[in-house]
């Protein structure tokens, strides 16, 4: 047992009580490490310098109420002066797999409808301005095109305004999505607060590289709190400033621990934003 073990098995027996076997680094989990205890238990250990505006409260409730419902992890303990958590481990879950089906689009729709019409208000709100101030007031490389960047925050902030916010997860990426058949757990709720539920659903599209046309079109056909017909401009401008956002996230978390996940993500954000930003009517 290294170090880093012995550290997660002192505080299993710590907090649960209970002396671990075996003790597992989790191939998933890219921000945090994730360690699966005796085939049972995952153990994360947050570091707030890697997820600046995390909010505990927030994660907790959230986690809470889909767990109730039957779409998130049972937390068996949670710190949030220790940014710890402890949920239940779900054997038998597949990833997303390609290509994306029917049944699992309806899933991602239907569980995020659940979330969005809880009528639960989480203690904070996903502002994507302030974090992409944060990540560039603290060394992330500058994107190229300011005059375009300006003008992509600025659209977005004018759709935003307009926007009913509801409880949002934020980070719909494939890692955080658990399937077994057609049911979906959705997990880590880190960047979870209020939002544009729009937000949620693009994000699902986009991170996972599913924001093609006819994917978008099969997708939003299960969707229940969007209006139609949709604004593809508005659709676009979410898009592109989410790859900013994440952009400017890759290129932080890389100065800030060199680990070349970081600045692939980044650079792929960039090649993203490229590819896509002549369809945009500013």
């Amino acid at each position: 047992m290294n170090e880093i073990e012995g550290f997660v098995a002192h505080r299993i027996e710590a907090t649960l009580g209970r002396t671990p076997k075996s003790i597992e680094l989790l191939p998933e989990g890219i921000t945090h490490r994730n360690y699966l205890v005796d085939g049972k238990y995952v153990y994360k250990r947050k570091n707030p310098l890697r997820q600046p505006f995390y909010n505990a409260d927030a994660d907790f409730h959230a986690n809470t109420l889909m767990a109730s419902l039957t779409h998130g992890p049972r937390i068996l303990y949670f710190s949030k002066e220790d940014n710890e958590i402890i949920y239940e481990f779900l054997p038998g879950t597949t990833r997303l797999t390609l290509p994306v089906d029917d049944n699992a689009l309806k899933a991602v729709a239907d569980t995020l409808y659940k979330l969005h019409t809880s009528n639960i208000t989480l203690p904070n709100t996903f502002n994507l301005g302030e974090m992409i101030k944060y990540y560039k007031e603290n060394r992330a490389p500058i994107y190229p095109d300011e005059s375009f960047e300006t003008k992509i925050i600025a659209k977005y902030e004018d759709y935003h305004k307009q926007a009913t916010l509801v409880p949002c997860h934020n980070d719909v990426v494939r890692g955080n999505l658990l399937f077994r058949e057609s049911h979906l757990t959705l997990i880590d709720y880190e960047y979870a607060g209020m939002n544009d539920p729009l937000f949620d659903h693009i994000s699902f599209l986009s991170e996972n590289n599913l924001d093609d046309e006819d994917t978008v079109k099969r997708y939003f056909a299960f969707v229940k709190d969007i209006p139609r017909p949709l604004d593809e401009n508005k659709v676009l401008t979410y898009v592109l400033a989410m790859d900013l956002l994440w952009f400017y996230w890759g290129g932080y978390l890389y100065e800030l621990t060199s680990e070349q996940i970081f600045k692939d993500i980044s650079d792929e954000k960039a090649a993203r934003i490229s590819m896509r930003r002549n369809k945009l009517n500013l």
